[in-house]
């Protein structure tokens, strides 16, 4: 789980608002006066951390929550080391025909099964809307290669 980086966008608000007081305030207020707007300042923005990193943990601890879900990117698969993996390797997919996307210089975007899939060809240059079929999947590489018009590999 990776906690997004929106979480510290509060804190930084907070601190520009009470920046823009104590400025404000500087003018206005006697040297002594400014001090101790100063100190509550930075007691205020203490306080407010420590409640906004109360509620984050919390989040953190029910993962299943609306804010949670909306703030946290979770990764379901893992491999048997324990390391996280972005998808699961899709055999299925050899032998299947589709449609590049986008140019594969080598690699790109192809439609393939009704979804769009990052793909690499075996090192040619394939041009956009051209045939092509999965010829082998590694992991979460998908080598496709063009196939012509006839269907015969090119």
């Amino acid at each position: 789980m990776i906690l997004h980086p929106i979480v510290l966008i509060p804190k930084l608000v907070l601190l520009a608002a009470i920046i823009v007081v104590l400025v404000i305030l500087h003018g206005s207020l006697p040297p002594d006066q400014f001090r101790v707007a100063v100190i509550l300042a930075i007691v205020a923005f203490i306080l407010i951390s420590i409640i906004f990193w109360i509620i984050v943990l919390r989040t953190l601890k029910n993962p299943s929550s609306r804010l949670a879900r909306n703030t946290i990117l979770f990764s379901e698969a893992r491999s048997a080391d324990g390391f996280q993996v972005g998808r699961k390797e899709d055999t299925e997919l050899v032998g299947i025909r589709g449609t590049a996307i986008s140019p594969l210089r080598p690699s790109g975007t192809a439609m393939l099964a009704g979804r769009r899939i990052s793909v690499v060809t075996e090192g040619s240059f394939v041009p956009a809307d051209s045939p092509i079929e999965v010829i082998k999947v590694k992991g979460v590489r998908v080598v496709v290669r063009v196939v012509s018009d006839t269907g015969d590999p090119r």
